[in-house]
């Protein structure tokens, strides 16, 4: 988010206007962006149903929290993506990789862009683990209460005697995504497998 201004001061780029307003095109390729938009941005509050016996003083930390989180992601939404704007052409922008792509081409002329685009994708990566690791929870707790409601067999409501974590339903969840994340990877390009994967795990958590 601060790169634009680093090229503003540096001479590097010419013009920056971080809040200009344009109505894209009405498109199947602006719909899938703005879907996968709404998603990322109002999607999580679900995870408050399956989770919040595990949160104290849910209704009062989840109200705190819209209200200290909500303007931050905005802020966020709009300055990273005018940042990536600004350098890159919209209609060569990495949909799987745009920090990594912007990072390249912002610090490229201070021969520092090598790290900070390593740093960027392993960031990425962790940030992506989080987030499958916050689905996966969530996910295998469904199969687990549908057992308790008797509209799934007895079998997927066994808990750890340990730990008291459903493992036949986590089972049967990691075993069914690494199906589905196998298959999606047959026989299409990179940006392709994923797009499949995201819209799968969007539609699965949702």
């Amino acid at each position: 988010m601060l790169l634009p201004a680093i090229g503003l001061l540096t001479g590097t780029l010419a013009e920056y206007h971080p809040f200009r307003t344009h109505l894209p095109e009405l498109s199947l390729y602006n719909l899938n962006i703005l879907g996968k938009m709404g998603f990322g941005a109002l999607g999580g509050f679900e995870y408050m149903a399956i989770l919040a016996g595990e949160t104290k003083a849910p209704a009062r930390s989840v109200a705190r929290s819209v209200f200290i989180a909500a303007p931050v992601i905005a802020l966020m939404f709009v300055l990273g993506t005018s940042a990536v704007v600004a350098y890159v052409p919209t209609d060569d922008i990495d949909l799987i990789g745009p920090v990594a792509q912007v990072l390249r081409i912002g610090y490229g002329p201070f021969g520092i862009a090598a790290p900070l685009v390593t740093m960027a994708i392993l960031m990425t990566l962790a940030m992506r683990v989080a987030q499958a690791s916050v689905a996966f929870t969530a996910v295998t707790r469904l199969p687990m209460v549908a057992g308790w409601d008797h509209m799934l067999p007895a079998w997927f409501s066994r808990l750890h005697a340990t730990y008291k974590t459903p493992v036949n339903s986590i089972l049967l969840v990691g075993a069914s995504s690494f199906g589905i994340a196998s298959l999606s990877l047959i026989g299409v390009g990179h940006a392709e497998a994923f797009q499949l994967l995201f819209n799968g795990s969007a539609s699965s958590t949702r």
